[in-house]
């Protein structure tokens, strides 16, 4: 009869235990969703090549390349007038300047206006090899796009000027 109650017991503190474990993984999972549930996918954005982003004093603490895809928060941040975002990176939270933040990878080359510093070969298409003429040293170009970015480098800039529209350079 001991040994009857004993088990019945045992069977008991095992299901118990197994419940508990049971709340705890199903708790966690509910706590992940929600501290991610104000989080958005999003790119770098920069003038130049590389992000700089801030720990939780607003020190720097890494820099990353434009067109890095990030998790970030819907939550403004300011410390001393500046806006930030924070954002989630490699199982990480960082802060990362406001505007340096967009929502659509096209937009992560923030330049809108190019000087050329030597003579460039002017492409008809990025496709295409066919050359349409040269720009020369000093030119100025309105940058409408790229094709693909290599450590946040444009491959080929997409651009226009008041003679002709819509041409490719290679990045000047």
């Amino acid at each position: 009869m001991k040994k009857r109650k004993a088990k019945k017991r045992f069977k008991i503190m095992l299901l118990l235990i197994d419940i508990l474990l049971l709340l705890g993984v199903v708790g966690y999972i509910a706590l992940e969703k929600i501290n991610n549930m104000n989080y958005y996918n999003a790119y770098l954005a920069s003038y130049g090549d590389n992000i700089i982003l801030y720990d939780d004093t607003y020190n720097k603490s890494l820099d990353l390349v434009r067109g890095t895809k990030v998790l970030v928060s819907d939550k403004i941040y300011t410390n001393n007038d500046i806006e930030y975002h924070k954002i989630k990176y490699d199982n990480h939270e960082y802060y990362v300047l406001k505007d340096d933040v967009v929502g659509d990878y096209k937009y992560v080359i923030k330049e809108d206006v190019m000087y050329v510093k030597t003579p460039v070969t002017v492409y008809k298409d990025i496709n295409d090899a066919s050359i349409l003429g040269f720009l020369d040293k000093g030119s100025s170009v309105q940058i409408l796009g790229f094709d693909n970015l290599t450590n946040g480098i444009p491959n080929m800039y997409k651009y226009h000027t008041m003679i002709k529209k819509d041409m490719y350079i290679l990045n000047i």
